[in-house]
């Protein structure tokens, strides 16, 4: 439908515009003054059943006192000459019927009962229904029940609707031809200015104009069109003029862009070099670095068979010479068995700190938990009767090569108990820490001699160690080896400290996602 009209002529658009306004307006008025006639009405009829039920309660009081229902149903039959009312009761306190009126053909017969006692109105059906009290000094004496149609207001809007079409009709043939006359003063200027907008959409004519014929909008829309034909006309001129610029700025543009991409395409070729080099030194240094590896590993195994010859003649030379050697002498010995035992160490550590290296990852779900309380109870057997309190926490499941994170554990857990070896009443602390980047974080916390913060960036260095040997015993690897298993699984490793206050190690690893 609003497809069908959008294609009509603009005047017979006007035309339907003003007899579907006037009509709507009519329909919009009519209803509301219909609605307000029935509302009236209705209140209106309240009114007068409440009035009704006032006089029938004034002069039912004696009768209902006297319980003298013959003047009662005589009081009620005054109600005949009401045009509203078909049918009335009266009942006593106790609710049961005392009197009733109906109105001829009304066919109304009130119920022997009424458990409502008022005040009440509704409407049912086709009319309205009133319960009203009579009171007398204070006592409620009985209730009344009336009940009037609305007839009378069904032929009131009857005859109101004859009414509106009547002159509705009469408005729709005034406006029909009020619209015939001034949609040819609306429509014409824009059908001329259609049809001079189609001759320059065909013919590319901007030199045409429409005649103006008044200054109301259709006038200034008028105008409007010429001023633009006339704009359009200038462009058309100054564009010609700019499309010769721009043939020239492309030429020279097309140079420029060819003289660009050929210095980018050298500087491609100089950065494919770099990474060719890039590439190779990072082939030779992952080469080196395995033949460190593999010269470490090589040294250390090789030098553990001279280290046991050593141990083994000291141990020898002492059985053999004990008695002839004095306390100097022998003293001599022990240093010597406690540096090759001490080098026996240092080579093992090595050992396992180039193993970290080589040994490929085996992923799978481990939990921390009962690998921590392994390690410690490790720890415990070969604590030589020392007590040291542990606290462990609930530890979360990560992803990892379970025995390399066992090292790494038994490394952590070690340093702890080592450097809280004077502590009167030592304890030890392993737990969650917030999450580093999506990473479980755990941490490990001693009560022992801490470090100075200003030398933390040794603490993961081979062979570096913050302690003197003779205090606290160590090779100094077991903490570079934590860091390459942590990097090696792809997490980080860090610690926070001060002298003599504990020191706290931080781990974050991958959380696992389910089982592997």
């Amino acid at each position: 439908m609003r497809r069908r009209f959008r294609n009509l002529p603009i005047g017979a658009k006007l035309m339907w515009i003003a007899i579907l306004t006037s009509s709507t307006a009519l329909a919009s008025a009519g209803i509301v003054l219909a609605a307000h006639e029935a509302r009236y009405f209705r209140q209106s009829l309240v009114r007068r059943l409440h009035n009704h039920a006032e006089m029938i309660a004034f002069n039912t009081t004696s009768p209902l006192l006297f319980r003298d229902e013959p003047a009662a149903a005589s009081i009620l039959g005054a109600l005949k000459a009401s045009a509203d009312v078909y049918g009335a009761a009266v009942y006593d306190e106790n609710g049961r019927l005392f009197a009733a009126f109906t109105a001829p053909g009304a066919g109304f017969t009130p119920p022997p009962t009424l458990a409502e006692s008022g005040p009440a109105e509704r409407f049912e059906g086709d009319g309205l229904v009133l319960v009203d009290p009579i009171v007398f000094e204070g006592r409620r004496l009985g209730t009344i029940l009336l009940r009037a149609s609305l007839a009378q207001m069904h032929r009131q809007q009857r005859e109101f609707a004859w009414v509106l079409i009547a002159v509705s009709t009469v408005a729709f043939g005034v406006a029909l031809l009020l619209s015939r006359g001034y949609q040819r003063d609306i429509s014409r200027p824009i059908q001329e200015l259609a049809a001079t907008a189609r001759r320059v959409s065909e013919e590319r004519d901007y030199s045409v104009r429409v005649p103006v014929e008044g200054r109301d909008e259709t006038g200034q829309l008028v105008e409007a069109f010429n001023e633009m034909l006339a704009q359009i006309q200038r462009r058309d001129v100054q564009l010609e003029e700019a499309m010769h610029g721009l043939e020239r700025r492309v030429q020279e543009r097309t140079i420029d862009l060819e003289r660009e991409l050929e210095e980018r395409r050298r500087a491609e070729e100089e950065i494919a070099r770099l990474i060719g080099e890039n590439e190779l030194r990072l082939s030779e240094l992952t080469a080196l670095n395995r033949e460190i590896e593999a010269f470490s590993y090589s040294v250390s195994h090789d030098l553990r068979a001279p280290l046991r010859h050593i141990s083994g003649f000291v141990e020898l030379l002492r059985k053999h010479s004990e008695a002839a050697l004095d306390e100097k002498g022998l003293r001599y010995l022990s240093v010597i068995g406690d540096g090759a035992r001490r080098m026996g160490r240092l080579i093992d550590d090595l050992l396992a700190f180039s193993r970290t290296s080589r040994t490929e990852i085996v992923e799978s779900r481990v939990e921390l938990g009962p690998l921590v309380e392994d390690v410690i109870g490790e720890i415990k057997r070969d604590a030589g009767g020392r007590e040291v309190g542990w606290t462990v926490g609930a530890l979360p499941a990560v992803t990892g090569d379970r025995a390399m994170l066992r090292v790494m554990l038994m490394n952590l857990l070690a340093n702890a108990f080592k450097y809280t070896g004077k502590a009167a009443a030592a304890h030890i602390e392993v737990g969650v820490g917030p999450a580093d980047d999506g990473r479980a974080v755990v941490f490990v916390r001693d009560d022992g001699v801490g470090f100075d913060m200003r030398y933390a960036d040794k603490l993961f260095g081979v062979f570096q160690r913050l302690h003197k040997a003779e205090e606290f015993e160590g090779t100094g690897i077991g903490l570079a080896t934590v860091q390459r298993i942590v990097h090696r699984h792809g997490g980080r490793v860090w610690a926070q400290s001060a002298p003599g206050q504990g020191a706290t190690f931080f781990v974050s690893l991958r959380p696992a996602t389910g089982r592997l």
